[in-house]
């Protein structure tokens, strides 16, 4: 199945690519991923948009079977929360570039919908089945802060 949006969400388990089309778009971005112990992620998201706006095709396959091993540390919930705070962040640090560290007003909007979405979903199913959800929370969270205190991007 081709992907065509750049909003799509992607993640970089297991992708294969030419050569040719890193000479074309160019490699991971260095100053994205993990590093250490920080979370931060999105340098495939990053490749994925550059491949969409160079005309790239990009296609999924769903039945594509990949073997992964992971860190116990990585099926916590905490571990998804703050996976999800820094993905926000390092979007909203890119979006905003040069321009005013003063979030966008609907930013705040985001939040508080999916704060609420979260409450509601605790109320009918209780805390198991708000991860989700928290996820969401966690992600607007991270672009309002990503937005106003992270760092300039360099150029």
């Amino acid at each position: 199945m081709p992907l065509t949006d750049p909003g799509t969400s992607f993640f970089g388990g297991n992708f294969g690519i030419r050569k040719t089309v890193t000479e074309k778009v160019g490699f991971f971005d260095p100053d994205l991923g993990r590093k250490g112990t920080d979370n931060t992620g999105g340098e495939e998201v990053d490749f994925y948009r550059r491949l969409l706006a160079a005309g790239c095709s990009v296609w999924w396959t769903p039945h594509a079977i990949i073997y992964h091993r992971i860190q116990a540390a990585k099926l916590k919930r905490s571990y998804f929360l703050d996976l999800h705070y820094r993905q926000g962040r390092m979007e909203a640090i890119r979006a905003r570039g040069d321009r005013s560290r003063m979030p966008p007003p609907y930013f705040l909007g985001q939040l508080a919908r999916a704060a609420k979405s979260v409450w509601s979903q605790f109320r009918a199913g209780g805390r198991d089945s708000t991860l989700r959800k928290e996820m969401n929370v966690a992600y607007f969270a991270g672009r309002l802060a990503g937005w106003a205190f992270g760092p300039r991007p360099r150029a």
